[in-house]
């Protein structure tokens, strides 16, 4: 089990979805990189039960939060015009808490 804990600014709105009458809620923050290629990781995160609620009710696009949780890569193979096959990996946090973060720039 790996525990991570950032800083970030949410990109994009909470969108909400239901399973079971349960709440999932899915959004993408941005995370400060250190590497000259990229100055921005985008990372998708999910939350569920009162986690999910707090985030849907309270956080909105441009806000910076503190999450803690677990840290995921995922990868998928996509088949481009039938002569190689591309590797796409992705971050995935599964949010335990979040907390506001009063950040000015």
């Amino acid at each position: 089990m790996n525990i991570f804990i950032c800083t970030g600014r949410i990109i994009k709105h909470p969108k909400l979805l239901r399973y079971k009458h349960k709440r999932l809620i899915n959004t993408v923050i941005c995370v400060p990189n250190n590497k000259k290629k990229a100055t921005f990781y985008l990372i998708n995160t999910s939350g569920r039960g009162k986690v999910g609620n707090e985030i849907y009710d309270i956080y909105r696009k441009g806000d910076f939060v503190m999450i803690e949780g677990l840290i995921s890569i995922k990868s998928h193979k996509i088949n481009m015009n039938n002569k190689y096959i591309k590797h796409i990996k992705y971050i995935n946090i599964k949010i335990n808490r979040i907390h506001p973060a009063s950040l000015i720039f």
